[in-house]
C-alpha cells in the first residue's frame, strides 16, 4: 500500500518532453522492472504514448505535484494537441498504470484508481510485474488522477495528467521502500522465559575479566532460547555468558549513546595504548618514523626481528623507507624491546608520553592524516591546538574535573613545576590515564589540567557515576531536596543544621568542638556528607577548589572515589565490587557500619532506576 509523502509527477505524449511545475524532468521511457518490492508514497510519474510512429504532438500537458488528497490539480487543461493531416480522428483513448519501487522494482497487489472530472471511472490492482489492468473509453484530452491505497485502507492522490493520443501509459515511483514480516501471535501457553531471565541476572554479576580479550570473538557464542513468559507472550532470553572488553554484561550496562562506531574506536584504542606502555620505542626515532615503520610491518617485539629479517631480502645500504631518521638497513627490522620495569604497562614514564599518545590515536584511527597528527609538536603540553585541527572538541569547560572524562579522551596537562618543562599528555580509560605508561590516579600533584580533548567516547561511564551520587546522596541526606542536602551538616554550627554559605567546607577554619574530638560527632557536610579531613587531604594533594558549590561537592565525591580505588571499578561496570571497595567511606551503603539493613540488592534495584533516567 501506499503511505503519505510527497510526490512529484510528469506526463508527455510520444516523443516528447517537458518539466512539472515542480522542476522535475520528465523521461520518455518507463525504467526497467527488477525483482518485485514493495514501495509507499510515488514520487515519479511518466505518462508516455505507446504509438512510436505517430508524431510527437505540438503541445503537452503539465503535471502537478501532490502530497495528499488536497494536492494541486489542473483546472484549467490544454486543448488536445492537433492531429497531423490525413490521421484519422479516434475520439476515445486506453492509459497503461506502471508503478515501481525507489529502486525500480515492481508493485504488486497495490490498488489504485483513475478519476475524471472528480467521478471515480476505474479501481484495479497491479499485478506480480507491477501494471494494472488497462483503462479504456478515455476522451482525449480529458483530465485524469490516479490514486493509490495507503495502510489505513483509504486512498491518496498520486498523480494528475493528460490523456493526450489514443494510448498512454503512466510511470509511478515511490520514494520509499516496504519490507514484509511476521510476528508471533500474542498467545499461547505460559513458558519459562521469565525463570530463563531470573537465573541470567543472578549469574550476570561478575568481575572484570582478568585478561582482556581484544579481538572480541571469542569462540563460544552466547545462547538464545525462544520460550514464552508467564502470560503465555513470546520471549527471546540470551542465557550465555559473554562479556565485552569490560565486562558489561550486567543488566545495568545501558546501550551507550555514543555509536558502535565510536565504542570501537574506544576500545582499539585502549586496547593498544595500554600494551604499548609496556614498550620501549627508541628515542633515536620519530613518531612518524615509528608510524611508517608500523604501517611497513616491519616493528616488532623483541625476539621477532631474526625471524622477521629472514624474510627480508639483503639490500646493503638501502634504508628503511619512512623511518624517520633510522639508519637501519632494510635487512634489518627495527626492533621494539619491552621494558621490564613496565611489564604490564605501569611503572614510571619514560619522558615519552608524547609519543606513545600519537602512535595510539594512530592506530586507533584517531588522527585525521593517517600519521603523526602533528610532527612539529614534541611538547605535551602544546598538543591542544593540534587535537583540535585534528577533529577534536575542547570539553574542557564541559567536565567538573579531568577524573570525569570519558574512555577515549585526551588529556593535557601543563608541569606546576615551571614553564621549561614539556608538560605531560594522556589517555583516559575505564579505570586510568595511558601515555608512556598507566596512572591509576590523576597526576595532580606535579601537574595541572589545561585541556580536555574528545573525538571519540564512551558516555556510559559518566552516567554510572552520576547514578552513584546520587544513590549516596539519597542515603547520606536521606529525605533532604538537593538544594538543601548541598547545605546539611552532620553537626550543627551555631546550632543550626545547616551551612550558612558555600564559600568553603562549612567546618574549614573553624576549631573542632570537644565531642569531635571524641569522636562523637562529625564534620560531615554537604550532599555526599564530605569531612573536612577528605577536603584537606584532596587539598594536599594537589586538588584547587573554588568553594563549596554543588559542582565541588560532584569533585570531591569522584576524588574519594579514586582514592578507595572504586572509580575504576564503577566506571567499568562492576557496581557490586565498587559499593564493597566504598562502604567505609560512606557507611550507610550496603556492608557499612550504618547501613540499617539496607542490601545489596536495593542498591542495585535503586541504583538501575537512577541509571535509566541518566541520558
Amino acid at each position: 500500500m501506499i503511505d503519505d509523502g510527497q510526490v512529484s509527477e510528469g506526463t508527455e505524449g510520444a516523443g516528447n518532453s517537458n518539466q512539472s511545475p515542480g522542476g522535475n524532468d520528465i523521461q520518455n521511457s518507463v525504467q526497467g522492472a527488477s525483482p518485485a518490492g514493495k514501495t509507499e508514497s510515488p514520487q515519479n510519474v511518466e505518462v508516455n504514448d505507446k504509438k512510436k510512429d505517430s508524431p510527437a504532438p505540438e503541445n503537452t500537458g503539465a503535471v502537478e505535484m501532490g502530497t495528499g488528497d488536497n494536492a494541486t490539480r489542473s483546472n484549467d487543461p490544454e486543448s488536445p494537441p492537433s492531429r497531423p493531416e490525413g490521421e484519422p480522428k479516434c475520439e476515445k483513448a486506453t492509459l497503461d498504470l506502471y508503478i515501481y519501487d525507489w529502486h525500480g522494482y515492481p508493485v504488486p497487489n497495490l490498488s489504485f484508481q483513475i478519476w475524471v472530472d472528480g467521478n471515480k471511472i476505474f479501481t484495479g490492482k497491479t499485478d506480480a510485474k507491477g501494471i494494472g489492468e488497462q483503462v479504456e473509453n478515455l476522451e482525449i484530452g480529458s483530465v485524469f488522477e490516479v490514486r493509490v491505497k495507503k495502510d489505513a485502507g483509504d486512498f491518496k492522490f498520486a498523480a494528475v495528467g493528460k490523456i493526450q493520443l489514443e494510448e498512454n501509459f503512466v510511470c509511478l515511483k515511490s520514494p520509499r521502500q516496504r519490507f514484509e514480516f511476521a510476528t508471533y501471535a500474542h498467545q499461547g501457553t505460559p513458558g519459562k522465559a521469565d525463570k530463563h531471565k531470573e537465573d541470567v541476572l543472578k549469574r550476570h554479576q561478575q568481575k572484570a575479566e582478568e585478561t582482556a580479550n581484544a579481538s572480541r570473538n571469542p569462540d563460544k557464542k552466547p545462547e538464545q532460547v525462544n520460550d514464552r513468559d508467564n502470560g503465555g507472550a513470546p520471549k527471546a532470553i540470551v542465557v550465555g555468558e559473554q562479556k565485552n572488553l569490560y565486562a558489561q554484561n550486567r543488566p545495568d550496562a545501558l546501550a551507550p549513546g555514543a555509536g558502535r562506531a565510536d565504542l570501537e574506536k574506544v576500545e582499539k584504542l585502549i586496547t593498544f595504548a595500554t600494551e604499548q606502555a609496556g614498550w620501549m620505542h627508541p628515542h633515536y626515532i620519530t613518531t612518524a618514523g615509528i608510524i611508517d615503520l608500523m604501517k611497513l610491518s616491519r616493528y616488532r617485539k623483541k625476539g621477532e626481528c631474526k625471524q622477521e629479517a629472514e624474510k627480508v631480502p639483503p639490500a646493503e645500504g638501502k634504508k628503511a623507507e619512512g623511518a624517520g631518521g633510522a639508519n637501519k638497513k632494510q635487512s634489518e627490522p627495527i626492533c621494539v624491546e619491552h621494558d621490564s620495569a613496565n611489564a604490564f604497562g605501569y611503572g614510571s614514564s619514560k619522558k615519552m608520553c608524547n609519543k606513545y599518545v600519537k602512535i595510539a590515536l594512530w592506530w586507533a584511527g584517531y588522527s585525521h592524516n593517517n600519521g603523526d597528527i602533528d610532527p612539529k609538536i614534541s611538547a605535551a603540553k602544546n598538543m591542544g591546538p593540534s587535537l583540535v585541527a585534528a577533529g577534536f572538541r575542547d570539553i574542557t569547560a564541559e567536565l567538573p574535573d579531568a577524573r570525569w572524562a570519558a574512555p577515549g579522551d585526551v588529556i593535557v596537562y601543563k608541569d606546576k613545576r615551571g614553564d621549561s618543562k614539556i608538560g605531560h599528555i594522556d589517555i583516559r580509560s575505564y579505570d586510568g590515564y595511558i601515555s608512556d605508561f598507566v596512572e591509576t590516579y590523576l597526576p595532580v600533584s606535579n601537574y595541572e589540567v589545561t585541556g580536555i580533548y574528545r573525538k571519540y567516547y564512551d558516555p556510559l561511564p559518566q552516567r554510572r557515576v552520576m547514578a552513584m551520587l546520587d544513590v549516596i546522596a539519597s542515603r547520606e541526606t536521606k529525605g533532604l531536596e538537593k538544594n538543601k542536602a548541598l547545605f546539611a551538616l552532620n553537626t550543627p554550627i551555631d546550632n543550626s543544621k545547616y551551612a550558612t554559605n558555600l564559600n568553603s567546607h562549612p567546618w574549614a577554619g573553624l576549631a573542632k568542638p570537644e565531642s569531635i574530638k571524641n569522636g562523637v560527632t562529625s564534620t560531615a557536610a554537604g550532599r555526599y556528607q564530605i569531612t573536612l579531613t577528605a577536603w584537606n587531604e584532596a587539598i594536599q594533594r594537589g586538588n584547587e577548589f573554588p568553594d563549596f558549590s554543588e559542582a565541588t561537592q560532584n569533585r570531591l565525591a569522584v576524588i574519594r572515589m579514586e582514592y578507595r580505588g572504586a572509580l575504576g571499578l564503577l566506571r567499568k561496570g562492576d557496581i557490586e565490587g565498587a559499593v564493597n571497595k566504598l562502604k567505609n567511606e560512606w557507611v550507610s551503603l550496603p556492608g557499612g557500619s550504618q547501613s540499617k539493613g539496607y542490601s545489596m540488592s536495593e542498591f542495585m534495584s535503586d541504583y538501575s532506576e537512577l541509571l535509566g533516567e541518566k541520558k
